[in-house]
């Protein structure tokens, strides 16, 4: 899976469900979070409770600009 922030640079990792929590692991860090339902989209909570929760504001269709993919 990639992860891109707006304006920031790619990500490479894998995801797993444990525990409730979905987690992201990257080659230098690992990010869990807590997911919920908020009226019709998706709320975002870090599982360790600290930092800002994420909404899922929208999805953007476009493919994602990362021209350092590893192969698979």
């Amino acid at each position: 899976m990639i992860w891109k922030p707006e304006g920031g640079a790619c990500s490479h990792g894998y995801w797993t469900e444990a525990q409730g929590r979905i987690c992201f692991l990257y080659q230098d860090s690992v990010a869990c979070w807590r997911m919920f339902r908020d009226g019709d989209g998706v709320l975002a909570r870090p599982a360790d409770g600290g930092g800002p929760s994420l909404r899922v504001a929208r999805r953007d269709r476009a493919p994602l600009m990362c021209p350092e993919t590893p192969a698979v």
